[in-house]
């Protein structure tokens, strides 16, 4: 179902409207939760890359943890294991990105005349082009990114 996709990688900051795959894949009440937790599965234990940014990591626990967000957590006991096995996965690479990241952001803001709340989306955008990555996530948004190779998970 994947494309030949290289190190694809999920977003992390759309908190409450359920489209982050880590948070649908936590959250069993999320409405994504049937196809992000098992499509993540998958993923993590293929045989292509799959990288994640930590700060993406840490947005989706920031989400997964604040009780007037999601009210079924689990709390650190359930969370920090979901996301260490998703580091700890075979398929599973840290990204770095390079020193074109911000000309590459900057690019994006201008092309797209992004500002405000968008302005995190139009980063992770620009992290995946960086990357040469396909981004996953259920955010319909990131379609306005011409140059990102942009895919919602399916299974």
């Amino acid at each position: 179902m994947r494309e030949s996709c290289r190190k694809p990688v999920s977003t992390g900051f759309d908190d409450h409207r359920g489209r982050d795959v880590y948070v649908a894949a936590m959250v069993p009440d999320n409405v994504h939760h049937g196809v992000a937790l098992p499509w993540l599965t998958a993923a993590l234990e293929g045989d292509e890359p799959f990288g994640s940014w930590e700060p993406i990591l840490a947005s989706a626990y920031r989400i997964v943890t604040t009780p007037s967000l999601i009210h079924h957590s689990g709390g650190n006991e359930v969370v920090l294991p979901f996301l260490e096995a998703v580091r700890s996965a075979p398929a599973h690479t840290s990204i770095a990105p390079s020193l074109r990241l911000w000309q590459i952001f900057e690019e994006v803001v201008r092309s797209t005349s992004i500002t405000g709340r968008a302005t995190t989306e139009a980063l992770l955008a620009a992290l995946a082009m960086d990357q040469d990555a396909t981004f996953y996530s259920f955010d319909r948004d990131f379609q306005r990114y011409s140059r990102l190779r942009w895919h919602i998970p399916r299974i």
